[in-house]
């Protein structure tokens, strides 16, 4: 089931969002959006939760106007990817047209989006707010090298080495270094870089690897830089996986998967 509405592309850009069980965030979404953006493309993935959840979704999207695209819970990387697929698909941008993409979680509000972005091969880095508190980079360069330190994780399938290797990256995070990727909350691309190169997440991963993946395909050839700009979002941290990530465990079961296919590459 599709909800789409024609929008005039010309010039204008496109936000999107993944939803899983948090239709009660989706408003406030669209609202920061365009107090900024009023003629943007706005589109949201709904990971399916339950059929109210769904049924909410539409209804809130269809008063709002704004594009509904439903999906299996296939994951946060593969519903990104499965809406990048639609917007080539169902778009004809202006060729001249800077058109930027901003794809993430629905448990952001954007509180400054820029007006005008470099035109190219480009990824761009907003800061991302938590409570006050700058959370980029997500990774970096320091943390980076200790990443292996997960393949220890993966052998032994050990809960209690697993908490020492994320203590060991939150500590090495006070250490100043140049940032590695963007935040995971949100990716912000532009749709020239998006079209020339491989769907960005990867198709075996379900969740907790996008940061790296992202990392990832920025470097491949043609390699599209990540440049700082002026964008600011708050991010209401992990609405959507609170209870998930305050259950090690179950954070374990769900991690695995994913950093295992990441790993595997490297």
């Amino acid at each position: 089931m599709i909800n789409s509405t024609v929008f005039d592309t010309t010039g204008t850009d496109v936000f999107i969002a993944v939803n899983y069980n948090t239709s009660f965030l989706i408003c406030k979404w669209v609202s920061s959006i365009r107090k900024s953006k009023i003629d943007a493309v706005i589109i949201l993935v709904d990971n399916f939760s339950t059929i109210a959840e769904r049924e909410k979704s539409f209804a809130i999207c269809e008063r709002l106007n704004i594009v509904l695209l439903c999906s299996e819970n296939f994951g946060y990387g593969r519903a990104l990817n499965f809406a990048f697929q639609y917007v080539h698909d169902s778009y004809d941008f202006d060729s001249t047209s800077n058109v930027v993409i901003y794809a993430g979680n629905l448990d952001i509000e954007y509180d400054r989006v820029p007006h005008s972005l470099p035109k190219g091969n480009y990824a761009y880095l907003l800061r991302a707010s938590e409570s006050g508190r700058d959370r980029n980079p997500f990774l970096t360069i320091f943390q980076s090298r200790l990443l292996p330190l997960h393949s220890i994780s993966l052998r032994l399938d050990s809960l209690i080495w697993f908490r020492l290797v994320i203590a060991l990256l939150k500590l090495a995070s006070v250490i100043p270094s140049d940032p590695w990727t963007s935040h995971g909350s949100l990716f912000c691309i532009n749709y020239d870089s998006l079209i020339k190169k491989r769907p960005i997440f990867d198709a075996e991963s379900f969740l907790y690897s996008e940061e790296l993946e992202f990392g990832d395909w920025l470097g491949e050839s043609p390699s599209t830089p990540l440049i700082k700009c002026l964008g600011v979002y708050e991010h209401n941290a992990h609405a959507a996986t609170k209870s998930i990530n305050s259950n090690t465990k179950e954070f374990f079961a769900l991690w695995k998967p994913s950093f295992s296919n990441w790993l595997k590459k490297h």
